[in-house]
């Protein structure tokens, strides 16, 4: 059963990325965060929930990765601190659920949202990252006999293999987005 909707206690969203920017020096992983926080805003108004606790919640997520870089620390290490500065214990399941090694149930649709959207997050970043790689580095321009078209086509065997994989890959993304 999912619990009802949840209102944060004393964070907010500045707040929370003030936090953020005490822990993480990263850009990257700021980045991600913010990524996933903007998936967790806009799923938050379809599913009719508070866009601020979720918005929290997607952005204080991973901001003890760099002080508890190991899965066995992350998140657990870094509830105490959310508690200490006055996030809401709902968030912090959710923090802790989205952790797989820590088995802790997602029950609530905030953490069955966060975990979703830390993945999809990560994939579509990753597929950007890749589609940039071989758009860069591995295409290369070549000229059509036929029309003198020029079309940029795979230099090496690996860079099909690559692209194949990430045609693959984003069919099937279309296929968990319909789930």
């Amino acid at each position: 059963m999912l619990s009802s909707p949840i209102t944060t206690e004393n964070m907010n969203r500045e707040e929370a990325l003030k936090l953020v920017r005490q822990y993480v020096k990263n850009e990257n992983l700021v980045h991600h965060m913010l990524a996933v926080e903007a998936a967790m805003c806009f799923y938050a108004e379809k599913l009719g929930q508070p866009v601020e606790t979720w918005s929290v919640t997607g952005l204080l997520h991973d901001f003890d990765w760099e002080i508890h870089p190991s899965a066995e620390q992350h998140p657990l290490e870094g509830a105490p601190i959310l508690r200490q500065h006055g996030v809401a214990e709902e968030v912090i399941q959710a923090i802790l659920a989205h952790g797989q090694n820590l088995n802790i149930p997602r029950t609530s649709l905030l953490a069955k949202g966060l975990y979703a959207c830390d993945e999809i997050t990560g994939l579509i970043t990753a597929v950007a990252l890749c589609a940039l790689l071989a758009h860069f580095m591995i295409l290369k321009p070549v000229q059509s006999r036929r029309s003198g078209r020029i079309r940029l086509s795979p230099q090496e065997p690996t860079a099909k293999r690559l692209l194949a994989a990430l045609k693959n890959l984003v069919s099937r993304c279309g296929s968990i987005a319909r789930m």
